[in-house]
């Protein structure tokens, strides 16, 4: 079940958007807000309970004034936070010529331009499900290409540190990034992600097998090999997980 937070300042539309929402997803909780105070209001109250939102479906105008941005204003707010660092976005307006802000500042998931009807908007929901883009344990790269990836973190198999860039190996292919270092990414990712080795971070729930003998664990087709300095955390973690046989 997913959290969403619709900003509308036009009654209708916002009305439309949450009718249309929860006829297709009845058991996903649908907040909605006419005005950028009462999108903060909703955006602080998440925060201070923890539940948080799953999806942003935010207008960029929330007045009836063309200079009026509170969508972006909100979008900062937003992303400003550590919980929604990666959250998707999703801009609904009227205003066709900001779409390269919206991408640069904000790393929208898209941008939709009215009149839209609302199988686009569960089009775009439809999307992000079936990309990864709704999954709470992603992370965010972009590679030496500068293409932008959200990875997610069960479909990794291990992190390798090579030279001054990272190497994340996943069940899609390998991706190197410079964006984070090895120490900063090992802080995003789950409990089941141990280091193996100093240049190794390994997800326990893809062991195939493990060579003790030779120190070498068995990632799906891919041997990682484990240092004497991670032997015994690794081996004790196996144990407890009981992963580890005899």
């Amino acid at each position: 079940m997913h959290n969403i937070l619709i900003v509308e300042d036009h009654k209708e539309q916002n009305d439309e958007l949450y009718k249309g929402i929860h006829q297709a997803y009845p058991n996903w909780n649908i907040s909605s807000a006419y005005s950028l105070e009462d999108a903060k209001e909703f955006l602080s109250s998440s925060l201070n309970t923890n539940k948080l939102y799953s999806i942003f479906l935010l207008d960029v105008q929330l007045k009836d004034d063309p200079c009026d941005f509170g969508g972006f204003v909100l979008a900062n707010e937003i992303r400003s936070q550590k919980n929604y660092n990666t959250v998707p976005i999703l801009f609904l307006t009227s205003i066709s010529d900001q779409i390269s802000y919206a991408l640069n500042n904000f790393h929208c998931y898209s941008y939709i331009t009215k009149p839209y009807s609302i199988d686009d908007i569960l089009c775009q929901i439809q999307q992000m499900m079936l990309t990864g883009f709704l999954e709470e344990n992603c992370i965010n790269v972009t590679d030496t290409y500068r293409i932008r990836h959200r990875i997610i973190q069960k479909d990794i198999y291990y992190v390798e540190a090579k030279s001054h860039m990272i190497s994340i190996q996943t069940l899609n292919g390998r991706i190197s990034s410079r964006e984070l270092s090895f120490e900063a990414l090992k802080e995003t990712l789950a409990e089941n992600f141990i280091q193996c080795h100093k240049k190794y971070i390994i997800n326990l729930e893809h062991i195939a097998n493990y060579d003790r003998q030779n120190r070498y664990i068995q990632l799906g087709t891919h041997s990682i090999p484990v240092s004497r300095t991670y032997k015994n955390s690794l081996e004790n973690t196996l144990c407890i997980r009981d992963l580890l046989k005899d």
